[in-house]
């Protein structure tokens, strides 16, 4: 994957991710243990198996020139075990020599204690219409304590009704309706786009395999392709991308790469 994005000068992300046989990693319901000192075992043998991966996907990245390596994705429950993170993230450091950010849950930003370990704070956003500047002032917080560059990982809506606002319910039920995607999405630009120091997005998602173009009208996933909002995302970008750039705040994020071309 990262061979076939240089042709087209874009840059890599590498984000390994890893499955719980719980379900999703950002459960927040740690099952009640009495025992402190068993809990401390657990995590240790854990984080111990997790390091290993991770630094088998750092390995990768590094030989294959990726711009940054993320070490994590919504690990709500790890979160606050902050010298395992940073123990890993020194581990990562020796083996990579790229940027090294994580990805912290919804309304996680503030609960994460190591943001200056990183060189790029991320979250995802997946914040219900028309509370986005609320969000984004919490998260302004984090960012300009940390003194890290920020941007969301993750961000999107299904296009479905309802969907607004509650754009992390997959299950929700509902509608196909590209408008309602559509209008998400104006009001995520808006607000972020008041935000100097937001630096953009990874829009969720884009399936390896898509649906045809004749079906997009009854797709209810996040996918934009071939909906309302991918003309407005497609606008956006352009006018984004045409637009002079401001010098970027001064951070202690190390210099991009220039080994892989």
């Amino acid at each position: 994957m990262t061979n076939a994005a240089r042709p087209g000068a874009a840059s890599v992300l590498n984000e390994p991710v890893c499955g719980m046989t719980w379900g999703w990693t950002g459960v927040r319901d740690t099952p009640t243990v009495t025992d402190e000192v068993r809990w401390a075992i657990r995590w240790a043998a854990w984080f111990q198996s997790y390091t290993a991966f991770i630094l088998h996907a750092a390995r990768l990245a590094e030989e294959e020139g990726a711009e940054m390596l993320c070490i994590g994705c919504e690990m709500v429950r790890a979160d606050g075990q902050d010298a395992r993170w940073r123990s890993l993230i020194t581990a990562v450091r020796e083996v990579y020599s790229g940027l090294v950010p994580y990805n912290c849950d919804t309304f996680q930003e503030d609960h994460v204690t190591w943001w200056d370990a990183v060189d790029v704070i991320t979250s995802s956003g997946y914040c219900p219409i028309g509370s986005w500047d609320e969000q984004l002032n919490c998260i302004e917080t984090v960012v300009t304590a940390a003194g890290r560059p920020f941007f969301f990982m993750e961000a999107g809506c299904p296009s479905r009704t309802g969907s607004p606002a509650k754009p992390n319910d997959w299950a929700l039920p509902g509608v196909p309706s590209g408008a309602e995607q559509l209008h998400y999405c104006e009001d995520m630009f808006a607000a972020t786009g008041r935000r100097e120091w937001m630096r953009g997005f990874m829009l969720w998602d884009w399936p390896t395999t898509l649906y045809a173009a004749a079906d997009a009208a009854q797709n209810d996933d996040d996918c934009v392709c071939g909906k309302p909002a991918a003309d407005f995302l497609g606008r956006e970008y352009a006018s984004r991308m045409a637009a002079p750039t401001t010098a970027p705040p001064t951070t202690t994020t190390p210099p991009a790469r220039t080994d892989h071309p």
